[in-house]
């Protein structure tokens, strides 16, 4: 086995005792662990009351087709789902179940009608918060693979948790047929202006056809197109006779100066010069010449008379082309608009079914969820005390083992026998185990009753190590003080102080803690005086000490006084009462207060033959004691040893001595 594995099993050994140890503790929280819940879950604890509704996604068909998209049923895919119950868990429905059931004036959600709560005051009243105290209190899940949904509620009252869940579920559906309905509404009235703006606009295009009908003219377009292609058939013969003539009076142009192509011309007088002029006859030239002549100015005459009908041709076509086209056009927009009025006429009829068809389903329309189970009764589903008595049980374990480990870490910083030696470097002369007893006046008792108790003995080994460090010398005045309040050291002086007187000797034990006078729980039986008046001479000393028949011991009782007692202690009379007391008794034992606190136990201890510092095993850090051990070192005094109280060796009640607080011992300074 490895160190690691060794150190932590030896760890688990050491927690494992330590848990064993304090077994009676961890039962004991345990315990009440378990009790104090099982109490909060019957007495305390509001009951809380769940009611559960399901609903079934049912998105049929009605036998109805949609209209502009306000009759789709509702989709069932997982989106589709998670969307409607987002929407049941809605702001919105809340504030409709809210409404609906009045739960403003409920104070179960509306958190101003119940008491205002401590350092907190008056909570939010408006409908937002009840509507947020009511989402908390529902919830809806869909159950797997299904389209069913739970819809569940709680509250402190069983009806109203039903109430609540029928309530939302009722105002689910309803709102399904409400929504379709102004769907359809809304459907119907839109189709009603469309088909009145259908039949307007078909009456706007009857009328536009009209009018264009009027427009055509009544000629035929047929007829039109045939005098336009006779107009052009005659404009291209009179081009084609217009491009004749500018030839041959090209020719003649060429025949003026060169008879040879008379021939050319179907002229026969023409031709006869020609050949004459040809055989050198002079006159036949001139004839032909003037004949060319004549044609040329016949030729002229009729190339203008053609330029003059082609230009009438012309303007001719020109009109009958924009006469045809004109008519073309009107032909077209009437065709237009009879097809545009029959558009309109089948798209008429078409929205005007449609809105016959959406008016009838309006007594039709279906919800696409419908309620499958209705809460009838609703189940206690908090507190569970089953489960609040483990919880209980485990806190109280929990809180067991904690106290415990707590415990163990104060014990590991407080000072032990090896510790407070080491670091103190003065001896552990003494070590007192809690004393067996209920109440202070039960520890004499327990002392006469329990000769051979831990507690006695541990006193015997107290009064042997202060008795034999100097055997020669016993140690008359024993100072017993601590460094704080709450150590036990007047349990200390008084155990020790019985214990002296065991051995037959005689023994005063003197209470110079006069800022507490806590000596009156252990001794009751108090003569008139003690201490400050012994100091003032008035009453003999011998006449103040009482005699305690059980312990055998001589008791100077402390008393309250109007002067500092720092300044009774530092005065002659103390010295010399206690030099008087040196030759009565063979020990006195003084019970001082802490020296952390007050002076007293420094100015007392310049009279003592041995200091004694009581230390709570459990309880005080070491670092006081070093404290301690330095304010007795600054007067020149050294501590004789120091005796561990309260050490936990032998079982039993603890003993009631706590002290007090610091304030008390300033009361009277």
């Amino acid at each position: 086995m490895t160190p690691e594995m060794q150190a932590e099993q030896d760890e688990l050994g050491r927690l494992l005792g330590l848990l064993w140890a304090g077994k009676w503790l961890l039962a004991a929280t345990t315990v009440l662990g378990l009790t104090l819940a099982i109490l909060a879950a019957i007495y305390v604890a509001k009951p809380v009351y769940q009611a559960e509704t399901t609903l079934l996604l049912d998105p049929g068909s009605d036998g109805f087709e949609a209209t502009a998209g306000a009759l789709n049923g509702l989709a069932t895919d997982v989106s589709a789902i998670n969307t409607q119950i987002e929407i049941l868990r809605s702001d919105q429905m809340m504030r409709q179940l809210a409404e609906r059931m009045n739960l403003v004036a409920d104070p179960e959600f509306n958190a101003s009608l119940r008491p205002p709560l401590p350092l907190i005051g008056q909570r939010g009243s408006g409908a937002e918060d009840v509507a947020k105290a009511l989402a908390a209190r529902v919830s809806v899940a869909n159950i797997r693979n299904s389209h069913v949904l739970t819809l569940s509620a709680r509250s402190e009252d069983a009806a109203k948790a039903a109430e609540i869940v029928n309530t939302l579920a009722t105002l689910y559906v309803d709102g399904q047929v409400a929504e379709k309905r102004r769907d359809i509404n809304t459907a119907v009235n839109w189709l009603s202006d469309r088909v009145v703006s259908l039949e307007q606009e078909i009456e706007q295009q009857d009328d536009a056809a009209a009018q264009v009908g009027a427009a055509i003219a009544v000629q035929s377009i047929e007829a039109l197109a045939k005098q336009l292609s006779d107009t052009q058939a005659r404009l291209d013969q009179l081009l084609n006779r217009q491009r004749s003539l500018q030839q041959r009076a090209q020719r003649l142009e060429a025949l003026a100066d060169n008879p040879t192509g008379a021939a050319s011309f179907e002229d026969e007088l023409l031709q006869r010069q020609a050949t004459a002029a040809l055989a050198g006859d002079t006159e036949a030239l001139q004839g032909f010449a003037a004949r060319v002549a004549e044609l040329q100015n016949q030729t002229i005459r009729e190339l203008a008379l053609a330029d003059r009908q082609a230009n009438v041709l012309q303007s001719g076509l020109r009109q009958l082309e924009a006469d045809y086209r004109a008519q073309t056009d009107q032909l077209a927009q009437l065709r237009q608009v009879e097809r545009d009025a029959r558009a309109t006429e089948l798209l008429h009829q078409t929205f005007l079914s449609r809105l016959k068809e959406t008016a009838l389903r309006r007594g039709l329309q279906t919800p696409d969820s419908r309620i499958i189970s209705p809460a009838i009764e609703a189940r206690k589903v908090a507190p569970n005390t089953a489960k609040l008595a483990v919880f209980g049980a485990l806190a109280g374990a929990v809180a067991g083992i904690g106290i415990l480990l707590l415990r163990q870490a104060q014990q590991a910083r407080a000072p032990t026998l090896a510790t407070i030696e080491a670091a103190t470097r003065s001896p552990v002369i003494g070590q007192l185990p809690k004393a067996p007893v209920r109440s202070r006046a039960q520890l004499i008792d327990y002392l006469t009753a329990r000769a051979t108790s831990p507690l006695v003995e541990a006193a015997h080994n107290l009064r042997t190590s202060l008795l034999w460090r100097n055997k020669t010398d016993p140690p008359k005045v024993i100072l017993c003080s601590s460094c704080v309040p709450g150590e036990g050291k007047m349990t200390t002086a008084i155990i020790l102080a019985h214990s002296l007187a065991g051995l037959g000797k005689r023994v005063l034990l003197v209470e110079a803690d006069i800022r507490r006078l806590s000596f009156q729980h252990y001794f009751p039986e108090n003569p008139k005086g003690g201490l400050v008046t012994a100091l003032s001479y008035r009453v003999p000393v011998q006449d103040l000490i009482q005699r305690d028949a059980r312990t055998g011991l001589d008791v100077l009782m402390g008393e309250r006084s109007a002067d500092s007692a720092a300044d009774l202690f530092s005065s002659p009379e103390f010295h010399a009462l206690f030099e008087d007391l040196r030759h009565r008794y063979d020990h006195i034992v003084i019970d001082c207060p802490p020296v952390l606190v007050v002076p007293d136990a420094r100015v007392i201890g310049q009279s003592a033959d041995a200091i004694l510092l009581t230390v709570a095993a459990s309880d005080t850090n070491r670092s006081l004691v070093e404290n301690a051990l330095r304010e007795f070192s600054s007067v020149n005094l050294q501590v004789t040893g120091l005796v561990m109280s309260r050490v936990s060796a032998t079982k039993g009640t603890k003993t009631d001595l706590v002290y007090g607080t610091y304030g008390q011992y300033y009361d009277t300074v």
